[in-house]
């Protein structure tokens, strides 16, 4: 098993009149961000972009396994709509389990609501792509983020 590393980078989406400013989950080298974003995904982290310092705990908890997933999703949120930051837009989301000394971060999925049809859609976007992570290192490096600058 490779075991990956992550790193959090601030990052800039600029659209006409205002900018997003976000951290970008980097795995082994390689922007989470930007692998979506080629996909036409646009969705922002969460981390970094939540006004609110308690519901981005919540949302760091769910991707370190502590919490389950949000009430609607069935996997864990990781990036979110650009435009709102409403996960009710649609999220991009990941399966998160611990195993031991690591947490699994796999399944990466689209998932939003069909209001039309009451009912939540899932959409595998990467479905064989998986990350093994030291849950010590995943936990220092989420836990000692960067506060978002006012």
């Amino acid at each position: 098993m490779i075991v990956s590393r992550i790193e959090l980078k601030w990052t800039d989406v600029i659209d006409p009149g205002r900018v997003e400013r976000f951290l970008d989950i980097v795995v082994d080298g390689a922007s989470l961000y930007e692998r979506f974003w080629n996909k036409g995904l646009g969705n922002i982290a969460l981390i970094g972009a939540f006004p609110s310092e308690d519901e981005e705990d919540k949302y760091v908890a769910r991707l370190l396994g502590d919490l389950p997933p949000d009430s609607w999703a069935k996997q864990c949120c990781i990036y979110v709509c650009r435009g709102c930051g409403d996960i009710n837009c649609g999220a991009i989301t990941v399966k998160v389990e611990k195993r031991g000394d690591t947490v699994v971060w796999s399944g990466f999925a689209f998932e939003y609501p069909n209001y039309q049809d009451d009912k939540y859609e899932y959409e595998p976007i990467e479905p064989a792509m998986s990350y093994s992570i030291e849950a010590r290192h995943l936990r220092e490096v989420l836990l000692g983020r960067p506060r978002r600058l006012v």
